[in-house]
């Protein structure tokens, strides 16, 4: 299994170099990747770094005093997020406290650099192996040998921190929370304003999925629930004239289901069965010029208001 490890700056880059080493000794089917070039301000990732991102199933994010409030380590974690599921990639905090998170970094599921922590991000990592997992009868006892090794190398490498990276002051940390709360409370807000446009379209219009189309025979025009339930039909020959349509439209509105969408769609269909028994629209059909003419689907006839009793019925030559 490949796994990416994102770092910026000297100590991060220096961690990720421990990891890249100390991780196949646990587990041996574990190929860590690190670039050894630092992605700093203004710069893309290489073709490389790009490529083996796409053949990576995890991804940890190493954090420490040094780059934590740096800019582009927020985008560093999110492009890790879109190309792996954001279950698999996790922050790891050196000298570093959940708190001391924000922006997009504190919506990931961060773990501390120590003992109980950093076991339970290598069996996440072990899960994802399937069949070449290992049994916590083996694992336990290897992180037990490994762990004094990485825990010292990792101590040595931050030694001084607190004097050289300062972490924010409470002020700072008050400013974040009082952020964070103004931006979730608007966000509930708009959530909730959705709901309830949701809510109100429903009772409206109707939640169900009704499709209208013309039959394959072209002799109905069928009412179909999500897809594939016949819920109503309508036989073309009783839409023998535009007041017979308009009928049909009242019925059809008073049925609990209905909505403008199913209507337009209907008339649509009656629109398709116009084409296709007479090659003409349906105004042209039923109503042209405010006439009111009878309609012989079977027949492919059209009986004008002037010609009833007078003379023959126009005929479709289709």
């Amino acid at each position: 299994m490949n796994l990416f490890v994102s770092w910026s700056g000297e100590k991060s880059k220096r961690i990720a170099e421990c990891l890249k080493q100390w991780i196949p000794s646990v587990i041996q089917a574990v190929k860590p990747f690190y670039s050894p070039d630092d992605i700093s301000k203004g710069k893309l990732w290489s073709s490389e770094i790009t490529s083996t991102l796409a053949h990576c199933n995890f991804g940890l994010i190493i954090l420490t005093r040094e780059n934590i409030s740096e800019p582009w380590i927020n985008f560093e974690a999110g492009a890790l997020a879109k190309n792996l599921k954001d279950s698999s990639v996790i922050p790891l905090l050196f000298n570093l406290e959940l708190s001391d998170l924000s922006g997009p970094l504190s919506l990931f599921q961060a773990s501390k650099f120590d003992k109980v922590e950093f076991y339970k991000v290598l069996q996440s990592i072990n899960r994802l192996l399937g069949e070449k997992s290992l049994s916590e009868k083996i694992l336990e006892p290897s992180f037990e040998k490994w762990w004094p090794e990485l825990e010292s190398s990792v101590v040595k490498l931050l030694e001084n921190e607190d004097e050289l990276h300062p972490l924010r002051t409470d002020r700072d940390l008050l400013e974040e929370i009082l952020t964070t709360g103004r931006r979730n409370f608007l966000l509930n807000i708009e959530l909730q304003s959705r709901e309830r446009s949701r809510i109100y379209l429903s009772k409206e219009y109707g939640s169900n999925q009704i499709e209208v189309r013309l039959s394959d025979d072209a002799r109905f025009i069928v009412f179909t629930e999500n897809g594939d339930i016949e819920i109503y039909d309508v036989q073309i020959e009783r839409i023998g004239s535009a007041s017979a349509l308009l009928d049909w439209i009242f019925q059809i509105q008073r049925k609990h289901w209905c909505d403008p969408k199913v209507l337009f769609d209907f008339i649509e269909a009656v629109g398709q069965a116009c084409e296709f028994y007479f090659s003409d629209k349906l105004q042209a059909v039923l109503c042209p010029y405010g006439d009111n003419n009878k309609i012989d689907w079977k027949n492919r006839t059209i009986l004008k208001p002037k010609d009833r009793g007078s003379g023959p019925a126009f005929k479709s030559g289709t």
